[in-house]
């Protein structure tokens, strides 16, 4: 809780400024955090670019095996927007979402098998992570306009 006694309009206005933005952005750093995150932004465009070249060999990897019908990887040429987003992008990102031609069934017991990614809700964490999508989007796949599916109601957090 902060309590805050101003005595002008001008301080009263400057100190409100202030509250929004510890509010809204936060408060200091302690140092080691601040020093980790210097540390780390050393290394991030070596490990983006890491990144992106694994995403799009894996991409390429799974858009030629015989039991995948769809790869969603901006990367790929075969991708309706890999033009639009060659111009407006360096890099394609680490996210590679697949299609695979098996019924639910089939498709759990492939991702109970992998051994690398390990199944998380969210992309936070520093680890591989894969998510069992069929269970998060409708019958028609990740290529179909979600928004009948889907309303505002859903971006609840």
């Amino acid at each position: 809780m902060m309590l805050l006694v101003v005595a002008s309009a001008d301080l009263r206005n400057l100190s409100l400024q202030f509250v929004l933005s510890i509010t809204f952005l936060g408060g200091a750093l302690n140092p080691n955090a601040a020093y980790l995150i210097i540390r780390g932004m050393k290394t991030l465009h070596l490990r983006v670019q890491q990144q992106n070249t694994t995403a799009l060999r894996m991409a390429k990897l799974l858009e030629g095996h015989p039991k995948v019908t769809q790869v969603y990887y901006l990367g790929l040429v075969s991708h309706p927007e890999h033009y639009v987003a060659k111009q407006q992008i360096t890099g394609f990102g680490g996210v590679v979402s697949f299609e695979i031609d098996e019924d639910l069934m089939k498709t759990a017991k492939f991702i109970d098998a992998l051994k690398i990614p390990y199944i998380a809700p969210s992309f936070g964490g520093l680890k591989n992570e894969e998510s069992k999508a069929a269970s998060h989007f409708p019958p028609q796949g990740l290529s179909e306009p979600h928004s009948s599916y889907y309303n505002k109601q859903d971006n609840r957090g």
